[in-house]
């Protein structure tokens, strides 16, 4: 665990079995942004207190395990109100069976009761708007403080370039959602992982760019007649051993059918 501190911003990094796969929740201002996952909840909370760092709100950016994974024991023990997004409120009463990998990975998340969040979340000092922003899942939330010029974005944005993503990515939603925050006045950008960026409108820009060019070369190669397997082998090669770990719900072969699906559905490509 390890705590990074951004202008009135704390950071804290959790992971245990596999310290390759760490996952960021933020604490300012009296709310919590996420909880990490459950395996590491016990020492999260132990932590948090220790520290001082007591929230009397929670927001889940989106409802994945390593997100919202410490939710049930959060509530109970601070007594903080929860928030999400409508259409991830059932996910989070009811939490769907994991695969394996992810149950070593994260633990297994205790059902928790979220209310749906409103269009704004104020704390003490800092009002936050809360933007919808669909793709990597479709309760997918950001909250963007306009005065501070903070936005915390869960698992839309990240460094480098996408190879795997999550069996229930929807490219083109995630391309709006790009589109979305890039008209917005950011300096500082706090993802699920890693570290924060400092003025990501370029990366942002390169994301949209990068996701368009790759739209249009699997379309290409649909229109030479190539089936989904064939397109990915072409684009990307082999799975890499985390897609065989996850069981394909994080696998190159992902992006490309959602890509292929959306066709499939009678859309042009926008």
């Amino acid at each position: 665990m390890k705590e990074f501190e951004y202008d009135g911003v704390t950071r804290v990094e959790v992971s245990k079995r596999f310290p390759a796969f760490p996952v960021n929740f933020y604490f300012v201002d009296g709310l919590l942004i996420d909880t990490g996952n459950a395996i590491c909840a016990y020492e999260s909370y132990a932590y948090l207190s220790r520290r001082g760092l007591l929230p009397h709100t929670i927001v889940n950016t989106h409802y994945h395990p390593d997100h919202s994974g410490a939710n049930a024991f959060f509530q109970d023990r601070f007594g903080a109100s929860l928030y999400a997004h409508r259409l991830g409120i059932p996910k989070l009463a009811y939490p769907k069976k994991m695969f394996l990998f992810s149950q070593l990975l994260h633990g297994t998340p205790e059902p928790s009761i979220a209310q749906e969040i409103p269009r704004l979340l104020e704390t003490p000092n800092f009002t936050f708007d809360v933007i919808e922003i669909p793709g990597h899942c479709d309760d997918h939330i950001a909250l963007y403080e306009r005065q501070e010029k903070w936005i915390f974005t869960g698992d839309l944005v990240f460094e480098g370039r996408a190879r795997e993503v999550n069996v229930d990515t929807r490219i083109y939603d995630a391309l709006e959602s790009f589109r979305k925050i890039s008209r917005l006045d950011i300096e500082t950008l706090f993802g699920g992982h890693g570290e924060p960026l400092r003025n990501p409108r370029d990366l942002i820009l390169s994301k949209i760019e990068f996701f368009e060019e790759l739209g249009r070369r699997v379309e290409e190669l649909r229109g030479e007649g190539l089936n989904r397997i064939q397109i990915r082998k072409k684009i990307f090669g082999r799975e890499r051993m985390i897609a065989y770990l996850c069981e394909m719900k994080f696998s190159s072969q992902n992006l490309v059918d959602s890509y292929l699906q959306y066709e499939s559905n009678g859309n042009p490509p926008p």
